[in-house]
């Protein structure tokens, strides 16, 4: 913090804080397989932990917001490869590591 007192003394300064604590529960061990033609693949993903609600990233975009029962299929584009994946804790910035899939 700085504090200038080109207009006189700075006096009676309050300094709050606030932060949030991370879920110790993030997704994590994210992994995809891909099936189906390179003009339109069916990725299928799977991953470890989270919270209840999910969100399911394909190249920084949510494509699904949902229960979290560890596995989502998705078909993909051709235009959309190569596809950067991430799951995350509903509406949160918690995500596993972006897994890419070609």
């Amino acid at each position: 913090m700085e504090a200038w007192h080109e207009f006189g003394d700075v006096i009676d300064v309050t300094l709050r804080a606030r932060w949030t604590t991370p879920a110790t529960d993030v997704p994590g061990n994210l992994q995809v397989q891909s099936n189906g033609s390179r003009l339109r693949s069916v990725h299928q993903l799977s991953w470890t932990g989270g919270l209840e609600v999910i969100d399911i990233l394909l190249n920084g975009e949510v494509v699904h917001q949902g229960p979290n029962d560890g596995s989502h299929t998705h078909r993909v584009m051709a235009w959309q490869l190569p596809a950067e994946w991430q799951v995350c804790n509903a509406d949160t910035l918690e995500c596993s590591p972006l897994i890419l899939a070609r």
